[in-house]
This record gives C-alpha cells, sequence and structure tokens, in this order.
C-alpha cells in the first residue's frame, strides 16, 4: 500500500512543473513546489521517528536538514501564528535568538504576543541575541521539532529564550 501510494504521489508531482498552482495554507506559496518540498520533509521526520523506535536513527541529509530548519522557521511557526492569537509569553521569555547550522543563519525575535524570524543577521543583531545556537544540521532539526536535546548554546545564556522558542514551536506546529 505504501509503495502504491509513493508512486501515486511522485507521478503527480511529476506530471507538473514546481511552479504550477496549487492550495496551500502559506498565501505567499501557493505551488506544487511547496507540497513536494513539505512532504519531502514530513518523510524524512517520520523516517527518523521510524528508525529511532527501532533503535537504528540515520541522521538527515544535511543539505536537507538546513532548509528543514529553514522551513520549520518561516513555514510552520508562521502557520501557527494565527492559532497563537493573543497568548502572551510568560514574563521574562521574550528576547532574540541566532541559530546558526550548515553554513545558514536564522535570526529570531520572540516578541510578547509575536515573532520575527529572518535569514538576515546583522552584526549587530547577532551581538545583542541572548542566544546563539549553533549545531548539526540534523541536531538543529531534530530539536527544533522536539526529537532531540537543544544543541549547546555558544553563551551563558540559561535556555530561557531557547526553551520559550521550543514551547512556541511546539504550540504551532
Amino acid at each position: 500500500m505504501l509503495e502504491t501510494c509513493y508512486r501515486r504521489l511522485t507521478s503527480e508531482f511529476n506530471s507538473h512543473e514546481s511552479s504550477d498552482p496549487a492550495e496551500s495554507w502559506v498565501a505567499e506559496d501557493q505551488t506544487v513546489g511547496f507540497w513536494i518540498r513539505r512532504l519531502t520533509h514530513e518523510t524524512a521526520i517520520h523516517r527518523y521517528d521510524i528508525e529511532a523506535a527501532l533503535a537504528d536513527p540515520q541522521p538527515i541529509d544535511p543539505e536537507l536538514a538546513v532548509d528543514g530548519i529553514d522551513e520549520i522557521l518561516t513555514v510552520m511557526f508562521e502557520r501557527g501564528r494565527a492559532a497563537r492569537g493573543t497568548d502572551t509569553a510568560p514574563e521574562g521569555t521574550t528576547g532574540d535568538l541566532v541559530l546558526e547550522s550548515g553554513g545558514h543563519t536564522w535570526f529570531v525575535r520572540l516578541l510578547p504576543t509575536d515573532v520575527e524570524i529572518s535569514r538576515e543577521v546583522s552584526r549587530e543583531a547577532r551581538s545583542a541575541a541572548s542566544t546563539i545556537i549553533s549545531g548539526e544540521p540534523h541536531d538543529l532539526l531534530l530539536w527544533l521539532w522536539g526529537r532531540g536535546p537543544l544543541p549547546a548554546p555558544n553563551n551563558d545564556d540559561d535556555g530561557g529564550a531557547a526553551a520559550e522558542l521550543r514551547r512556541r514551536l511546539a504550540a504551532s506546529t
């Protein structure tokens, strides 16, 4: 059954250009390419889950994991904005984080009722960040999805901003 569904899905994707229209929950990306990306990451994470359950987890390809980090921050986290509504963060859980992995960097500003995410990180923003988290793409992706430990922060932050980021991601995904 799984093989049949896989063949049908890949056949459907192969019959379209990635730029062809297809509805999604992301207003700025209503394309077949969105679904190819989304289902690739969904499959990679659940492949890891199955392998972990069998005590033989294999790392997610670094290039795929970097794109997965970007997707969870810029797509999945955004999706949860409407669900967050007016849910304010507890006192002291705002802050700026920098995430670094695989030669890529993301800046995350946790605001009391919102979040700002950027792929551009200025020198000033980096130096002002309360938490800088660096790790191998596989490790950072698994942490963001709640399937692994926090890669060691590169500073003396008590983990409050990192814990708040994970809490908000869990509520959004």
